[in-house]
């Protein structure tokens, strides 16, 4: 079993792993770029209600 899988199933994990750290900076990655589309713009927020 690899460290990212273990937090999965809610067992303890290498916090500092290559792949635990690769994962957590992908997800700082996309929260930045979900925060720099403005709050109106609602087809890329995925808020359109057609």
């Amino acid at each position: 079993m690899t460290e990212p899988e273990k937090p999965d199933i809610g067992l303890e994990y290498c916090f500092d792993d290559e792949e635990v750290n690769a994962g957590k900076l992908h997800a700082v990655a996309g929260c930045a770029k979900l925060n720099a589309v403005p709050v109106t713009d609602e087809s890329v927020r995925g808020l359109n209600r057609e």
